[in-house]
């Protein structure tokens, strides 16, 4: 038999008094968590307990008084614990909204099993931190990023369906670690104006796994798209989709290293721009019809740069 609906309510607090984390019960569980205007640190994880929401720092957490008493495992304004199907069950958690609004804030998710959605999103200002770490979701993921020089890094995760990040303004970075990030559908990074800059880095195994078509937009600003490091041999992408990079405008930098792409479109933009490595000799495979694309400006290629095979390449001297 189906339980009725339930509200539960939780808030992240410095000094004010707004309920701002709600738990949906059915047969599993929606949480929306809400900071204020400080600046909020916190960590999300499921254990074998609960829902564990952890403050850092001077951040405090505050639970409605009206969270059902059968729910709660621990209450303090450092540590919520909350298991929604009742004391000695193995707790769910289906969607997961995260809305920090202003300051300079941090959230961390790891070692979650996200049914659902997950959904993080911030106020304009502040320089925020966002760590997805040993993570699966089930459906999709949106992470949006105002105005700040914000930073998200991703690591030993898998997103089932379509991951969209946003940074819009800001010197940003969009950073995968070595640990297999897999994402079932699309990939977008729109990390908008700004010195931005997307890395992945290399590992052992793959870093980063897309199925679907990767998109990286990174606007008008010098910045810099980076598959691999000089510094180590590791595999950094497999995109079996379609991928287009689009640096806008700007002088902008770009280095792939031991890379896969079934489907690779470079458009570097206006601006003298810059290909770091030699794509050719550095074990960087792309699928028939790919371009690299100089725009305008005054482009540089590495002294003896050769393509690799499939590669077509266009307004680079």
């Amino acid at each position: 038999m189906l339980r009725p609906r339930s509200q539960l309510q939780v808030e992240v607090l410095e000094d004010r008094s707004v309920p701002a984390v709600t738990v949906l019960v059915d047969n599993a569980a929606d949480v929306s968590i809400t900071g204020d205007n400080q600046s909020n640190d916190i960590f999300v994880t499921l254990s074998s307990q609960g829902i564990e929401l952890h403050a850092n720092g001077s951040t405090t957490l505050a639970l409605n008084p009206s969270t059902p008493a059968n729910w709660i495992v621990t209450n303090t304004s450092t540590l919520i614990i909350l298991n929604p199907n009742g004391p000695n069950q193995p707790p769910t958690l289906d969607n997961l909204y995260i809305s920090m609004l202003n300051g300079d804030d941090k959230v961390s998710i790891g070692a979650c099993t996200i049914n659902n959605n997950l959904v993080i999103r911030d106020s304009p200002g502040g320089n925020d931190i966002v760590i997805i770490d040993n993570t699966i979701v089930g459906n999709n993921t949106y992470i949006y990023l105002t105005s700040g020089n914000d930073k998200v890094f991703l690591t030993s995760s898998r997103f089932t369906q379509d991951v969209f990040i946003n940074t819009a303004g800001g010197h940003d970075v969009v950073r995968f670690i070595p640990g297999t990030v897999i994402v079932g559908g699309n990939l977008g990074i729109y990390t908008g104006g700004g010195n931005d800059r997307v890395f992945v880095d290399p590992s052992s195994a793959v870093t980063l796994q897309v199925f679907g078509t990767t998109s990286i937009q990174t606007g008008l600003g010098d910045d810099f798209v980076r598959f691999g490091a000089p510094s180590s041999p590791g595999s950094t992408v497999n995109l079996q989709g379609g991928t287009v990079i689009d640096t806008g405008a700007g002088n902008d930098r770009i280095y792939m290293r031991n890379a896969f792409m079934s489907l690779l479109v470079a458009l570097l933009g206006d601006g003298n721009d810059k290909v770091d490595n030699n794509w050719g000799t550095d074990n960087v495979t792309v699928g028939s019809g790919s371009l690299l694309d100089g725009g305008k400006g005054t482009d540089i290629l590495p002294p003896g740069w050769t393509p690799p095979a499939n590669l077509t390449v266009i307004n680079i001297p």
